[in-house]
Parts: C-alpha cells; sequence; structure tokens
C-alpha cells in the first residue's frame, strides 16, 4: 500500500471535520429523537457488545476473572435499554442538549 498523499489527508481531515459538525448539530436539534433507524442501530450495537461479553470464557488459574462491577453495570444498562426502561445517568431527565458553539 502507498503512503497517502498530503492532498488526500487533508482531504480525509475534511471529510473528518464536516461529519462531526453535521453529528453535533444534529443531535443538538435532537434529530436522533423518535428515528427508528437510530434506535435500531444502537440495539444492534449493544448485540455485538453483549455477545463480546459473553464470549469471555472462564479464567486461567491465577487470572482476573472477567466479571466486575463494570460488567454488571453493563449488562443491568444492556437489560433496561432491551426493556425500554431509563436507568442511571442515562435517564432523559438528566441528559442535556446543548447547542454546538
Amino acid at each position: 500500500m502507498r503512503p497517502r498523499t498530503a492532498q488526500e489527508i487533508e482531504g480525509l481531515i475534511d471529510v473528518h471535520i464536516a461529519e462531526e459538525i453535521y453529528y453535533r448539530e444534529a443531535i443538538a436539534m435532537g434529530l436522533d429523537q423518535d428515528d427508528t433507524v437510530i434506535r435500531r442501530r444502537l440495539r444492534q450495537k449493544m448485540g455485538f457488545i453483549s455477545e463480546d461479553a459473553a464470549a469471555v470464557t472462564e479464567p486461567v488459574a491465577g487470572e482476573a476473572r472477567p466479571t466486575s462491577r463494570r460488567l454488571v453495570a453493563f449488562e443491568v444498562t444492556r437489560a433496561c435499554f432491551m426493556l425500554g426502561i431509563e436507568h442511571g445517568p442515562w435517564r432523559s431527565e438528566t441528559l442535556t442538549r446543548t447547542p454546538v458553539a
């Protein structure tokens, strides 16, 4: 693979910056709310994460156990998400939408 040219790198940076600006503005405008496609994509991503967590095997003697408070918190959050229950710091009343400056 050949190295990228300065012009190609500049183009990639421009695309990334534009994507971030549009993303932040869309979130600030609440365009992610009540959108079935976004909900499905987030559910899909959570499924991938939970599958990865489920793939953790039993530890070899002397290794740290894969279970932790973070994993338990994740599983609780995942279950609440799947059931449509607002939980923890992700409850709607704790989320604020601030316009991007």
